[in-house]
């Protein structure tokens, strides 16, 4: 470079220095937003954390962080309607964010299902959470969540665990849920088709046959409980 050079240069560089410094300004100010807002949530100070999080929001419309944060006021304080007025928007509008879009479009399924509107909720959890859903534990945790929330109300979800995210392993624990709350609700033979899935995909863990055997007894066929302790007792020895 020669003696001339930064001389030229300086005002592009006091030019982009300055704008520099206002983009750091602004995020340093929307993370201190972000903060008081969390912080309004933690101590239930609702007008808080909703007007910090509105703050927020006016400086960027589509920053998950604060739509998170007034999504959660609206939930404690039971605007269901206005939540879902809230958050609800064109399904593409965060097709690239970062994963926290999943656990948005959760919080418009949750105002959807205690507003009791069901098919709005599947809808949301096909079309939404569904669409973002990878192996990363938070999109593991929205769509098992909101699955086994719509089951304790009753609702049929159809085949739609087999789409939750994570490797094989991690998703069995969902199947081994499904099992036990099928048991303890005396849903024998929903807890039997689901024993012989996990037979056939796990045909050497001794807990399954163990409890196949009893749901077996249950339903009243008793060679075929027969057969499953002795598949237990073959595994056990």
């Amino acid at each position: 470079m020669s003696m001339l050079e930064p001389v030229a240069v300086r005002p592009k560089m006091l030019a982009n220095a300055s704008l520099a410094r206002e983009h750091l300004a602004a995020d340093a100010h929307r993370e201190r937003l972000h903060c008081d807002a969390l912080e309004g949530l933690a101590s239930g100070d609702y007008a808080q954390a909703e007007a910090f999080g509105r703050q927020s929001i006016d400086l960027n419309p589509d920053d998950l962080w604060a739509i998170h944060s007034v999504a959660h006021v609206m939930e404690m304080q039971g605007r269901l309607d206005e939540g879902i007025a809230f958050i609800d928007r064109p399904v593409d509008q965060w097709a690239d964010r970062n994963p926290f879009q999943g656990h948005n479009w959760w919080h418009l399924a949750l105002f959807a299902l205690e507003r009791g509107d069901y098919d709005f909720t599947l809808d949301i959890y096909d079309n939404r959470i569904l669409t973002s859903n990878t192996e990363f534990f938070l999109d593991v945790q929205n769509g098992a969540s909101m699955l086994k929330r719509l089951e304790l109300l009753g609702v049929d979800v159809g085949d739609r665990w087999f789409g939750i995210g994570g490797s094989h392993a991690q998703r069995d624990i969902f199947t081994q849920i499904l099992i036990e709350a099928a048991i303890r609700a005396e849903r024998y033979e929903q807890a039997r088709a689901l024993l012989a899935q996990r037979a056939l995909l796990r045909p050497n863990s001794l807990g399954s046959w163990q409890k196949y055997a009893t749901v077996l007894q249950a339903c009243g066929d008793d060679s075929r409980a027969e057969h499953a302790r002795q598949r237990a007792a073959r595994l056990h020895s």
